[in-house]
């Protein structure tokens, strides 16, 4: 679900270039058949004999029940978020649950349970100060969130305060109304499901749409305008990696996500300045000009974000790191690509 989309096609390539998945049950799966439905298409999609494309709107009856058929082995809901525009963002977010609704529906009449992998956003982790509060030796960062420590004998989201640590965003609430949905799914023994939250991906509807943009204009000598200010951090990854800690996911079993639950997919705190000196080493020659023109909109929605989110656990179960400054550039510019 969602494979037309940047980060479905970037989902794609990963799934078939992977060949092989395992299956709830342990066995391995060969890649012959990947249905990528969307509601909308990008001009250019990836192509392969093994994918298939269904374009149609999620809320239509039973589309996902005929879809799935009886032989589905696996699941991949990439949701490409983003909550700037606010009818927009909740016309989505109701979208967004239905849609589960529809798929854990369709996956009670598989013979077998589904692995059903869901995209979810780190806007999801609990509210937490900015980093730009006291930071004190040797203890964590109040700018990363699910790394408060509770207070003893005070249960995570329970006591004083407990309504202040949810999600500030809406595309927080509803990812993690989403997580809680799989959640259920999983209890009921109808799938066998695994949340990752994803970070800000470039090019992806959301936050950071305009950074691919920006970086490919001034990359190739013309102007750009920057809508936030430059050294706002920005917890970033790309498609490509995006998609491939989404597999990740997939292979890992069921154990490792009973014990940890929702995990973020790494990624790294990033700003325009530090890409920009990036692409400016990479390319090795002069750019184009950047000026500053701030979105007031997009701003809000980035102050509503976490700074970055814990992704120790995440790392321990062998995701790869996320992409650097210089990878990113090289991920989001064609020209510096080696």
């Amino acid at each position: 679900m969602g494979g037309a989309g940047v980060l479905g096609q970037a989902l794609l390539r990963a799934i078939v270039a992977r060949g092989v998945l395992t299956r709830s049950d342990g066995s391995l799966a060969p890649v012959r058949r990947v249905i990528a439905v969307d509601h909308s298409q990008l001009p250019r999609l990836f192509v392969d004999p093994r994918v298939e494309y269904v374009r149609a709107e999620l809320s239509t009856p039973r589309l996902l029940a005929t879809v799935m058929g009886y032989a589905t082995d696996s699941v991949f809901h990439a949701w490409d978020g983003g909550d700037r525009d606010r009818d927009e963002g909740e016309t989505r977010s109701f979208a967004l649950i239905d849609s589960l609704r529809d798929l854990f529906a369709a996956c009670k009449v598989q013979p077998s349970r589904p692995k059903v992998v869901l995209a979810s956003s780190y806007a999801a982790a609990l509210n937490s100060p900015p980093l730009s509060g006291l930071r004190e030796r040797g203890r964590a960062s109040p700018g990363v969130a699910g790394l408060r420590p509770a207070k003893p004998g005070v249960r995570a989201g329970q006591g004083p305060g407990a309504s202040e640590r949810a999600p500030a965003s809406q595309e927080g609430l509803t990812a993690l109304v989403g997580e809680l949905l799989l959640t259920e799914a999983v209890r009921r023994g109808e799938v066998d499901g695994r949340a990752l939250r994803l970070a800000l991906t470039t090019d992806a509807p959301g936050c950071a749409s305009f950074v691919g943009e920006l970086l490919r204009a001034v990359g190739g000598g013309g102007p750009a305008l920057c809508p936030v200010a430059r050294d706002t951090p920005l917890w970033l990854s790309c498609a490509a990696a995006a998609a491939r800690a989404l597999v990740h996911a997939h292979e890992l079993p069921a154990v490792a996500w009973a014990e940890a639950g929702p995990l973020n997919a790494p990624a790294r705190t990033l700003n325009v300045s530090a890409l920009v000196q990036a692409l400016e080493r990479l390319a090795g020659a002069s750019i184009g000009q950047l000026s500053d023109e701030p979105d007031a909109a997009l701003c809000q929605a980035l102050a509503q974000r976490p700074e970055r989110v814990a992704i120790e656990a995440s790392l321990a179960l062998g995701f790869e790191e996320g992409p650097d400054a210089e990878a990113l550039v090289r991920e989001l510019v064609p020209s510096l690509r080696q």
